[in-house]
């Protein structure tokens, strides 16, 4: 059966053998009021969207869903909204809260999952409404790489100009902001031995799914690099540069489905 103080289908287990409950038990995680629970329902990552719905400011609804431990590039996604202000929170089998947002975010992204089980989300709008639900994944994917005319600079640096697209593989939209990243290689494989070559751009609104957006830019590599072969990696959602800084293997700010998909790489020649 659930956890303590979490939502899901009951189970009851005998000498005769095991039963399970065809519908859901409902727990309200610790902060919110059973009496103000006037939606609950159920989704399926990529299932159907679901509708749910408040009369007033102070009420709230119940979405549950099932995950399995190791699961990455969750999001949940709220559209077509008659309510305002007010919070999304996903609280865990456990009870603990793994993220929040603010109604009207693009997505609220949601970490690896930890535990097998039924996850609950709290919607508890500031204002009476509706909003289309949809649980479903990021997936950030780096189109093909073009390199322009190289100038080689009187400093002993080079100007690399690089142009490349970032479509959203995944199924909901994926949460602003992040970083695209440019990396210099000597031996073709991406690691945090190799030289940063500057942020390509910084994304601030959100991608949605299916979308795609372009980069075009000219990064400068150090005064101290060599001439030779190199590979240029430039990796959407790369370390976050602007803030906290990182190692070039960094996955970024997002959680993905798949994150090996966001580098693209080209050859180029230093002379």
């Amino acid at each position: 059966m659930p956890s303590p103080g979490s939502s899901g289908k009951l189970s009851v287990t005998t000498p005769y053998g095991t039963t399970t409950s065809a519908a859901d038990f409902f727990a309200v995680p610790t902060g919110y009021n059973a009496a103000d629970v006037q939606f609950a329902g159920r989704m399926a990552i990529d299932g159907a969207p679901l509708v749910a719905t408040t009369s007033a400011a102070g009420k709230t609804a119940l979405v549950l869903f099932d995950g399995t431990a190791g699961q990455v590039g969750l999001a949940l996604e709220m559209t077509s909204l008659s309510m305002s202000g007010g919070t999304v929170t996903v609280f865990g089998p456990d009870g603990s809260q793994l993220a929040a947002s603010s109604i009207g975010s693009p997505s609220t992204g949601i970490p690896r999952l930890a535990r097998t089980g039924t996850y609950t989300v709290v919607i508890a709008p500031g204002t009476s409404g509706s909003a289309t639900v949809h649980l479903g994944t990021v997936d950030l994917k780096t189109g093909a790489l073009t390199i322009g005319t190289i100038v080689a600079n009187q400093d002993g640096s080079w100007t690399i100009p690089v142009s490349y697209t970032v479509t959203n593989a995944g199924s909901v939209a994926a949460q602003p902001g992040w970083y695209d990243v440019g990396y210099l290689s000597a031996d073709g494989t991406l690691s945090n031995d190799d030289q940063s070559s500057g942020v390509l751009g910084y994304q601030g609104d959100a991608l949605a799914a299916g979308g795609t957006y372009k980069v075009s830019s000219s990064l400068r590599t150090s005064t101290t690099t060599a001439p030779g072969a190199y590979t240029f990696f430039a990796q959407a959602d790369g370390h976050n540069v602007g803030t906290t800084g990182g190692t070039n293997t960094d996955n970024g700010s997002l959680v993905e489905t798949g994150e090996t998909n966001n580098v693209g790489a080209a050859s180029v020649t230093l002379h």
